[in-house]
């Protein structure tokens, strides 16, 4: 056995928790290999750890990975889509250890499926559902943001569920390249799994959590610490799915009940929120079929200022609770509208810091996919540019 096996092991265990428990020697020694070159390995290095994670995890990810799990979503997911456009809100779905995106790919594309038959136009899905991709390896979620897998995760997928979201990539018959419709329903982002359940407000306003295949490289009792916060950081009724071999872990952690598939848990408590009055908006249910679009037009900037006026509201009166509660729906009470986000986002800084991060982050990237000159969807005059420049000052960044 290679020497630096263990050291490799002890050094991954103390920066991620993890204890390989589904990996080999010989694929540790492989990967700390790769990821060393010819140099010694700094096992404090962090920049290496972080190769080393590029380089562990098994490649296993394909699309529509495990049919049973996606016959059961393709059952339960009109109805959670459903509810949450009757509450005017946009669907969520987080998937963690997303590795380059096939799950994340995957949701999106029954997501677009579902969104279609109810007559939503591929051009404004995005307003209605997305799908975050968490990875702890920067190369994955890179390789994610390029919207293209790799031919043999589309050989291994059941072909009707991908017909007409994929295309061969003309420039590399290795792989195929994922519909623009379903990459403007996607977003990724590098981020270490025990950092982030320690964040509890990055984990609120998704109604489906996926965290398959992960759990199995941490030790027994630092997965179910993981799924616990997990648990208790999502909003109630959010359902939160393991692989079937991690499932037991279930009955480990009191905040969840079990549902009918096997590797499949629900937060416990009420499925909806209840919002102040300013903040309730007119549902943007469109009927099916519908030859157009046909979804109640929103002003962005008056909602933005309704919020703002009942979140001052409710922080004079040191209502922190409520206001948090209120903050985290309003959040996606006009999803398509950057600069309502952005004006949530700058009042969120001033009740709860990582809150309001959060929501600057998701909109940053959001700005970054927009064309220079974009016009933005406001009655607000600012342009993209100015836009980008604000959210990075309010995150402490260089402009």
């Amino acid at each position: 056995m290679d020497s630096r096996v263990p050291f490799a092991r002890r050094a991954l265990e103390a920066e991620f928790g993890l204890a390989l428990e589904a990996v080999t020697n010989e694929e540790v020694s492989r990967a700390v290999t790769a990821a060393a070159g010819a140099a010694e390995a700094d096992w404090k290095d962090r920049a290496f750890l972080a190769r080393l994670v590029d380089e562990l995890p098994i490649d296993e990810s394909s699309l529509f990975r495990n049919e049973l799990l996606w016959q059961w979503l393709a059952a339960e997911l009109p109805a959670w889509l459903d509810a949450s456009m009757g509450r005017g809100r946009t669907f969520r779905a987080l998937s963690l250890g997303c590795s380059s995106g096939q799950e994340v790919f995957s949701v999106a594309m029954l997501l677009v499926s579902e969104l279609r038959r109810r007559g939503v136009l591929s051009s404004s899905a995005a307003e209605f559902a997305r799908v975050w991709g968490i990875d702890a390896s920067e190369a994955r979620i890179n390789t994610a943001r390029l919207g293209a897998v790799r031919a043999w995760s589309v050989h291994r997928s059941a072909l009707q569920r991908t017909h007409g979201y994929l295309s061969p990539d003309a420039e590399d018959p290795t792989r195929f390249l994922v519909d623009p419709s379903v990459r403007a329903l996607t977003f990724f982002e590098r981020r270490n799994l025990l950092e982030l359940v320690e964040n509890p407000s990055d984990l609120g306003g998704h109604g489906l959590v996926l965290c398959q295949h992960v759990l199995v490289y941490f030790r027994e009792e630092t997965a179910v610490h993981v799924l616990r916060r997990l648990a208790q950081g999502c909003d109630p009724g959010t359902v939160i799915v393991l692989s079937p071999v991690e499932a037991h872990l279930f009955t480990q952690v009191d905040e969840l009940e079990r549902l009918p598939y096997v590797g499949a848990a629900r937060r416990r408590g009420l499925t909806t929120a209840t919002l102040p009055p300013a903040l309730r908006s007119t549902p943007r249910v469109a009927p099916a079929p519908a030859p157009a679009r046909a979804i109640p037009a929103h002003d962005p900037h008056a909602a933005a200022e309704a919020y703002v006026r009942q979140a001052s509201e409710l922080v004079a009166a040191q209502r922190f609770d409520e206001a948090l509660t209120a903050a985290r729906a309003a959040c996606f009470e006009e999803p398509g509208h950057l600069v309502a986000r952005f004006l949530v986002g700058q009042t969120l800084l001033s009740i709860d810091a990582p809150q309001g991060r959060r929501v600057l982050r998701e909109l940053s990237l959001e700005v970054a996919r927009l064309e220079p000159g974009t016009s933005l969807p406001s009655a607000v005059e600012l342009s993209v540019e100015q836009l980008a420049s604000a959210v990075r000052l309010l995150l402490g960044e260089a402009p």
